[in-house]
């Protein structure tokens, strides 16, 4: 349904057709050729009018289930900590214990919409998360990232462990000295932070049965961290 806007001479409807990808704004006579030419100087701020009309109407028609963000999905028992600004919570299709996601609760992906409150909650989020998992998880490095490839999410950074234990199944895999192959010459380390992340990508994430871990479980790990993280109630 487009939205309309008419004047005394000039009707500006703002309508989407089946194919286009963006709504777009007809601007035309309604009669007195004219007053159109004395209404000519406001034409813009009315064809604006009217795609703000078209796009309110559009929201309407979404079913509020599609407006949540995919954050609001995420089930209780994967919450671990959680300030004004951000939810962290444990990744819900890791069996590593500790991969943690860090999400914002405003509505967007890029991180100048958020507001200083927000920033300002994110460093020292980013260190505590780093330390419960350096300390209290032995964890030996600690990865940190944002990739945003998938949509429909909120802006989220990924918080991976690696522990000693994880590099060495990494060594034991033969499929992954394949990856030698894309390397011109030997590297400053024997591995690095793109060959692990995607080892846990897929053993850790998309494997239908996992490598065994070492030390407490996803669910252990989740009760710990939130000992451990715990923040003040936002």
């Amino acid at each position: 349904m487009p939205a309309t806007i008419s004047t005394h001479a000039w009707r500006i409807s703002a309508q989407r057709r089946p194919a286009a990808r963006h709504p777009f704004v007809l601007v035309g006579f309604a009669s007195d050729h004219r007053e159109a030419e004395n209404e000519s100087r406001s034409i813009s701020r009315i064809a604006v009018a009217a795609l703000a009309k078209l796009l309110i109407l559009r929201r309407r028609n979404v079913p509020l289930r599609k407006r949540k963000r995919r954050r609001l999905q995420i089930p209780p028992q994967f919450h671990v900590a959680e300030t004004a600004g951000w939810l962290v919570n444990h990744r819900m299709n890791s069996a590593l214990p500790g991969y943690l996601m860090i999400s914002c609760k405003t509505d967007t992906t890029d991180l100048s919409d958020l507001s200083e409150k927000a920033l300002g909650e994110f460093g020292p989020l980013l260190a505590r998360t780093q330390k419960a998992l350096k300390q209290d998880l032995n964890a030996q490095r600690v990865y940190i990232g944002r990739y945003g490839h998938s949509p429909g999410y909120p802006i989220h950074f990924h918080v991976i462990p690696i522990y000693d234990w994880v590099e060495e199944l990494f060594w034991k895999d033969g499929r992954y000295r394949l990856l030698e192959n894309f390397a011109e010459g030997p590297g400053e380390t024997a591995t690095d932070g793109a060959e692990l992340t995607l080892f846990v990508w897929r053993e850790f994430c998309e494997r239908a049965v996992p490598p065994p871990v070492r030390g407490p479980s996803v669910s252990e790990v989740i009760t710990l961290l939130r000992e451990v993280m715990r923040f003040p109630a936002p």
